[in-house]
């Protein structure tokens, strides 16, 4: 099997898998050491850099072709035991495991790229929408204050104008004016009228959805599969809370 493995890689991926070995810098750190390396904070930044590994895992070849038609189990196997070890143990190991065994870890790290990906995207997707869903119910408060008061000072208006009333026409409207004035003046109900048809929670979900196609075109471009494809996991994860609310509704 590991002849049959490191028979379908090519010279140039041959060459960069045993690379991974070689140690590098000042840190003293090998890139076998980086492939290990688990997912950082669902910060942006944290993001940005799974983004950066996920290029890095994948430039490393196609696994997939290299592992066809070998069973999931023993690709697991081959790499715990590559995972389990460290840059020298791995030097000493022979030329066909050696190579098989990194096929399979980096074939797990490009794997495991994608599931951290969506997952610390999902993360940011929710602390994005706690807030926005926060932000939208005091924005909903503040819009059910103002049609209360516009309601009012409507109602005031109308009673002033009632054709049934006693005043007279110039007294009905000086009585309206009052009633709009003592309710903050016109130009204070004018911008209200304009602020409520300015309220709307659609920004954030357009502004989410944007984000979540970005991300999940880029994953499906890539040839390594996933447990759970970035697609599925980011439609999962995230379906907008106004919607959630409609159907409870």
């Amino acid at each position: 099997m590991f002849q049959r493995i490191a028979g379908r890689i090519s010279l140039p991926d041959h060459v960069g898998l045993h690379d991974l070995l070689e140690v590098d810098g000042p840190a003293g750190k090998s890139p076998f050491h980086r492939l290990k390396q688990a997912a950082g904070r669902a910060s942006w930044s944290g993001v940005r850099e799974q983004v950066a590994h996920l290029r890095w895992v994948d430039s490393l070849g196609d696994s997939d072709a290299w592992l066809e038609g070998i069973a999931e189990s023993k690709i697991a196997d081959f790499a715990g035991e590559a995972a389990a070890a460290d840059a020298a143990v791995m030097r000493d190991v022979g030329a066909l495991k050696r190579t098989a065994l990194l096929a399979c870890m980096v074939h797990v790290a490009r794997t495991r790229a994608r599931d951290d990906l969506a997952e610390m995207f999902c993360k940011r997707m929710a602390s994005i929408t706690k807030l926005a869903k926060a932000e939208l119910d005091e924005i909903r408060e503040r819009q059910a204050d103002m049609s209360e008061r516009l309601i009012a000072t409507y109602r005031g208006v109308l009673g002033c104008l009632d054709p049934r009333g006693d005043a007279d026409t110039a007294d009905a409207l000086g009585l309206a004016r009052r009633t709009v004035e003592q309710a903050g003046g016109f130009d204070a109900q004018l911008a209200d009228i304009e602020g409520s048809r300015r309220i709307t929670p659609t920004t954030t979900c357009r502004w989410s959805r944007a984000i979540a196609g970005a991300i999940a075109r880029r994953c499906s471009r890539s040839r390594a599969p996933s447990s759970l494809t970035l697609r599925a996991r980011t439609a999962a994860c995230w379906t907008p809370w106004s919607t959630r609310s409609r159907t409870r509704s």
